[in-house]
């Protein structure tokens, strides 16, 4: 049977112990059904998801909300969207509340004066010209330049099946603007030509990952 232990190093194994003993309650928070792209296989707009419920504008029913959640026990807020951004009156009420984390695609900067340690994840999907394709723009282009070196930012990764053979660039790129990264699969729920994965390919992808991250540890 496969543990936690024997999958980890030692070093690794004692951060999963300390982490696993902070007793984390967190909840994910659609902040708007808005968005400043329109990305091909983003699982909120493919599933219909931001047509579920009207979105509420009045900000002092968020913050009695963001109260409530805190009363049943949420101790960590996971914003995500559309583009949580856009509301940042919103990203703001749950901010002062409780630790928040928001996901965003980095085209507006979030002002490190208002916010100073909220963790940001920068959505990033594969190379320029895939986000061109996926995406409408090269959106790393913008982002890296609002966020490079910031210590709480990282980018979350979305690797595509046109990314085998290619991912290190896209991490050293990463990498040269200061920042972390943590790696995810497209899922491409809208099924955009070229961009589904095969058995052999996942294979391949997760042979690339391996090789990668034992190229780091031997650094």
């Amino acid at each position: 049977m496969k543990t936690v232990s024997s999958l980890l190093d030692d070093q690794w194994y004692e951060r999963y112990r300390k982490i696993s003993k902070l007793n984390i309650r967190s909840s994910i928070y659609d902040v708007t059904n808005r968005c400043n792209l329109r990305c091909k296989g983003c699982f909120f707009f493919s599933s219909g998801e931001h047509k579920v419920a009207d979105e509420e504008m009045d900000l002092g029913r968020w913050e009695a909300f963001i109260d409530s959640e805190m009363a049943r026990g949420v101790n960590l807020a996971i914003l995500i969207g559309g583009e949580p951004t856009l509301c940042l009156d919103r990203v703001e009420a749950f901010y002062k509340r409780l630790p928040t984390f928001c996901a965003t695609n980095g085209l507006i900067k979030v002002p490190r004066d208002r916010f100073p340690d909220m963790m940001i994840g920068i959505s990033l999907w594969g190379s320029e010209e895939d986000e061109r394709l996926l995406r409408g723009k090269d959106a790393f282009s913008i982002s890296s330049k609002h966020y490079a070196g910031d210590p709480y930012t990282y980018y979350l990764y979305t690797i595509t099946p046109k990314q085998i053979g290619k991912t290190e660039r896209i991490i050293r790129k990463i990498r040269d603007v200061g920042l972390k990264v943590h790696m995810q699969l497209l899922s491409n729920d809208e099924g955009v030509d070229g961009f589904s994965w095969s058995p052999a390919e996942l294979d391949a992808i997760r042979a690339e990952m391996d090789a990668m991250l034992d190229a780091i540890r031997r650094r």
